[in-house]
């Protein structure tokens, strides 16, 4: 069924779709708004997502969806869209019978992202 991310163009521009979801607390503390970019990093790896500021993700917890990451297009116009969750999981955390990792608990930070301007100064 996650087959469907593979071309974005069936949203019709809705979106984003691969958001950083956390609470209006966290949002707050990090001084961002809805749609803000935000840097989240694991100890694999990094990535920067627009924020979504969602009441049902409590403090100090955020969530990204699944499923996203995948390639679409053609040749050299082939883009990943969204974020490859893979890319920042930790393979330290996993179960211990299976050896899955831990998707849904990676300790991670998220920072704010200052935007440069044209002339060279820094701005959120």
């Amino acid at each position: 069924a996650n087959t469907i991310h593979r071309d974005p163009r069936w949203r019709k521009g809705r979106g984003p779709h691969c958001s950083l979801s956390l609470s209006p607390e966290d949002a707050a503390g990090l001084e961002v708004d809805e749609g803000s970019l935000v840097r989240l990093t694991t100890g694999r790896g990094s990535a920067v997502l627009p924020a979504h500021i969602d009441n049902n993700v409590p403090p100090r917890f955020v969530s990204v969806p699944n499923g996203f990451g995948l390639s679409s297009g053609e040749g050299s116009g082939a883009r990943p869209d969204g974020l490859n969750l893979n890319q920042l999981t930790d393979a330290r955390y996993r179960d211990p019978f299976t050896g899955c990792p831990a998707h849904k608990h990676v300790p991670c930070r998220v920072e704010r992202v200052a935007l440069e301007a044209p002339d060279g100064e820094a701005r959120s």
